[in-house]
């Protein structure tokens, strides 16, 4: 790669500094509903945002706004997302464009969670929930960002030689939030950005797989919706990582053929395995489900929308439709006594 003029070292040196700083919110009033959803320059996350990205925070349509507001209000009400009682709401715009946006949760100057909401297409402010999740599976963590970069050393104010990212962007595409590091012309990292693992792809590989982005298009609740309601989270102590044991690879993929089929599987072992062969870097799989959660609304009429709890944590929901779609599932074998 080559190396790259002084302002642009600056930049990245920029970033460096800010993110190593302690971080200070300035307080905000919480509204009459619970839910604050002031998106404001002046906050230190938004700081670090707009620094990072090399431009300021776009204001969130009213309309996202609402939808988000519906949902953590929801979700608030379930024990697992209690904690989001009174909440302040900040929304971030991911690319390509704003086409979605990351809400982050917090309360009291502390991290409680995110969603992600995506607009069915690029003309209309139609928003639905692409996934959401509790701390600690928030993805796009600047800090994380940072300290990967250093790692690879990428980052290195100490040597005038290395080159430098000109350009950082937040991307999402269902079941995968990425961060796209690029260096002039030549040159693009991009990173897995819930677990920074360097993903092994092209520009080329990119482009393909963000003209794959009508899996939501079957969502049954959207910002259009007068009325969403959430079930109670089902959620199993399974085991959670598929990396602990390989040998379900060797098993024979379970017969799914409806959500119905999926959450018997997962209240008869727990957990199970989710995995895309050969396109596993393009989800974040392999995974394990050991939970989900329903959701119902007067769009989608009796039949719910589920999202699968996956992760380490099992506190990341992802809709379990783009999974039927994408791969397959296993049970983890079973361990002799």
């Amino acid at each position: 790669m080559k190396s790259l003029g002084t302002a642009s070292k600056l930049v990245v040196v920029l970033i460096s500094l800010h993110l190593l700083m302690p971080t200070v919110h300035s307080s905000a009033p919480v509204a009459a509903a619970g839910i604050t959803t002031s998106v404001q320059i002046n906050e230190n996350s938004s700081e670090d945002w707009a620094l990072t990205m090399g431009k300021s925070v776009s204001p969130a349509p009213s309309s996202l706004k609402t939808f988000s507001e519906t949902v953590v209000k929801q979700l608030s009400e379930q024990q697992v997302f209690s904690s989001w009682t009174h909440s302040e709401l900040q929304y971030f715009p991911l690319g390509p464009g704003t086409h979605s946006w990351l809400v982050t949760v917090s309360r009291d100057q502390k991290e409680l969670g995110y969603l992600i909401f995506t607009a069915t297409n690029t003309n209309a402010q139609e928003y639905i929930l692409s996934e959401y999740g509790a701390s600690p599976s928030e993805p796009y963590d600047l800090t994380a960002l940072h300290q990967t970069l250093a790692e690879l050393d990428i980052i290195s104010p100490s040597s005038s030689k290395k080159p430098y990212p000109t350009k950082i962007e937040p991307l999402y595409t269902p079941l995968l939030p990425l961060w796209k590091v690029s260096f002039g012309h030549q040159d693009t990292l991009y990173l897995n950005a819930l677990t920074m693992d360097v993903l092994p792809w092209d520009e080329s590989h990119w482009k393909k797989l963000n003209q794959q982005t009508s899996e939501l298009s079957d969502a049954r609740f959207s910002s259009k919706d007068d009325a969403v309601t959430s079930s109670q989270v089902v959620s199993h102590e399974g085991q959670k990582d598929p990396l602990d044991n390989l040998m379900w690879i060797t098993t024979t993929p379970l017969s799914v053929f409806s959500d119905l089929d999926v959450e018997s599987y997962i209240n008869k072992h727990n957990s199970i395995i989710f995995t895309s062969p050969n396109r596993n870097d393009d989800v974040g799989g392999p995974f394990a489900i050991s939970g989900y959660q329903e959701w119902y609304s007067t769009q989608g009429g009796t039949h719910p929308m589920v999202y699968a709890g996956t992760g380490l944590t099992g506190q990341r929901y992802v809709p379990l439709s783009i999974l039927l779609n994408k791969g397959v599932f296993h049970a983890f074998p079973s361990v002799a006594k």
